[in-house]
Order: C-alpha cells, then structure tokens, then sequence
C-alpha cells in the first residue's frame, strides 16, 4: 500500500468525524502534516503529525475497519516516526482513549500529563480537544 501526504482536507475530516476524533483545528487549514495510505480517492488510512519544536505529536490514526489487522496503522506509525526522525524530534507524544495496546505494541509508554513537554501542553489537541480522560502515551526517539 502507497503512502501518501496531504489527502484532501475533506477526507481527512471525514475519517476523523467517523470514528469521534476531534476536527475544530483543522477547519482553518491542517495543524500539521497529514498521511494516508492505498489510494488517493478512497485512503484505507489516515494519521497526522505535528510539531511544536524539538517535539512531535501523533494525531488522529485512523484506518478503515476493512484495512485493520492488515498492516496499515502500523506502516502510517512507522512513516510519521521516519519523519519525525528527520526532522531530529527528540519525542513523540499522543493521546488516546482506545489504542493504548497498540501504541504499546510499537514501543510508546504512557506517561502522567504533567511530565508532558511543555510546547506539547499548548497546542490545541492537548490543551482542550481530547478529554482529560485519555491516555498520554510517549517515545523517545533515537538520535541519528
């Protein structure tokens, strides 16, 4: 499967309304840079990244009910962590309310709130979009 950068906003929004994933930041362009996966007129997948200095946050990895168990969500994870790499992002950091296993599987931990970097508190998605009630996973990355 084909990964791709910058699917159309309307898909993006979309997948993310779908499966309950916040979107008010992204009605006035995307927060970040956005990927998906199969093809450019029917994505299988979906997941975000965006960076707020010497750290990155992993946002909205959706997949299609069809394309999950197949690869998918860990091929769109491993391309954002490339990147994130090339960038030189020291970590990764990401909420969820129903992935933890997963994440856990690709080696992210979890981690209390307030050990959360401090430019990761302030962007949107942290600060007020998803719910206090979700899971705050990390990884650190290694240095090339």
């Amino acid at each position: 499967m084909e990964i791709f950068e910058s699917p159309p906003l309307q898909k993006i929004i979309a997948f993310l309304t779908a499966e309950g994933l916040p979107t008010q930041d992204l009605a006035d362009g995307l927060t970040g840079r956005f990927f998906a996966i199969g093809d450019q007129v029917s994505p299988h997948g979906i997941i975000g990244l965006e960076t707020h200095g010497q750290y990155g946050l992993l946002r909205s990895l959706v997949v299609s009910s069809a394309s999950q168990s197949k690869g998918a969500g860990t091929a769109l994870v491993k391309h954002v962590e490339a990147l994130a790499c090339d960038l030189q992002l020291q970590e990764i950091y990401l909420l969820t309310e129903t992935a933890e296993s997963f994440f856990a599987k690709s080696g992210y931990e979890i981690c209390a709130r307030g050990d959360v970097a401090e430019p990761i508190k302030n962007s949107a998605e942290f600060s007020s979009l998803c719910p206090d009630s979700a899971t705050v996973m990390k990884k650190t990355l290694a240095t090339r």
